[in-house]
């Protein structure tokens, strides 16, 4: 029996929510027994009608502790979510990573390279097996086309920052780790970026607020976060990690380098810069 402690800047949100409704059924998908350990939160959700932690907690079943160290005591691996607080997550990895267990750190991981680098290297320094990735990896239809040395993509965005990391993925799952340059050209509320390899690979990638994802023009419509909750099951039980540190690092340069791009119409990226 593992058991999994939920840690978020604030609880009431969709990933956790999503996690919340569906984990005991995956978890007998893949024959890993389970529970939820606790939830710690730093705060409540600022939006209205929104439930507070305790609120949360008590509508899942789940139990509050609202000290790190007491849910630490009671977890064998935990998962931060936090994800339209990628800011947050250094704050998050350090009350964390210190106790040494397999972790999951939900997407935008880092907003930044050198956010991204601190925490591989603090979860080095703890012990703490740790990885992190987009649902959108999971995706049938980018699987399907792995291997390929161009793609043209599609995503949608509420706030850019928030769900560049959602594309970015699925360049790095499409073409591989090695990207070098990023640009943007913006138009309203479209931006178009050109991502390129020294080797000729090329992503184009077109983001819009319309909903939906497509890999070269086939929508998505397989189970996203399906796949990426059973192979966090299968990690906290010992699995490898299924995403390679290079990996969350070219992800890393394709976030913080897409946005530089994106406020600077036309201006070409060199994201080796960044780290």
């Amino acid at each position: 029996m593992i058991k999994i402690g939920l840690v978020d800047f604030y609880i009431d949100e969709w990933h956790a929510n999503n996690f919340a409704k569906r984990y005991r059924e995956l978890a007998d998908e893949v024959g890993v027994e389970c529970e939820i350990a606790g939830v710690f939160a730093l705060t409540d959700s600022p939006a209205e009608g929104s439930l507070g932690t305790a609120a949360w907690c008590e509508s899942h079943g789940f139990k509050h502790l609202d000290k790190i160290e007491a849910l630490a005591a009671e977890s064998d691996a935990f998962i931060i979510f936090a994800p339209d607080d990628p800011e947050r997550h250094p704050e998050l990895a350090r009350l964390v990573l210190p106790f040494g267990k397999p972790t999951f750190i939900d997407k935008t991981f880092a907003l930044t390279v050198a956010d991204a680098k601190y925490m591989l290297d603090l979860a080095k320094a703890c012990g703490a097996r740790m990885y992190t990735t987009s649902s959108l990896r999971y995706a049938d239809e980018v699987r399907a086309a792995r291997g390929a040395s161009t793609v043209s993509l599609y995503g949608n965005y509420v706030h850019l920052k928030d769900y560049l990391v959602h594309t970015a993925e699925m360049v790095i799952t499409v073409l591989g780790v090695g990207v070098s340059s990023v640009c943007c050209d913006t138009d309203g509320e479209k931006y178009t970026f050109t991502v390129e390899y020294a080797d000729q690979r090329r992503a184009t990638v077109e983001m819009t607020p319309v909903y939906g994802f497509k890999v070269n023009g086939k929508e998505v419509e397989s189970d996203i976060f399906g796949g990426q909750i059973k192979d966090m099951l299968r990690f906290f039980v010992g699995g490898e990690s299924p995403v390679s540190t290079e990996e969350i690092l070219d992800v890393a340069r394709l976030v913080e380098g897409g946005m530089l791009a994106a406020n600077a119409s036309g201006r070409r990226v060199n994201l080796s810069s960044l780290g």
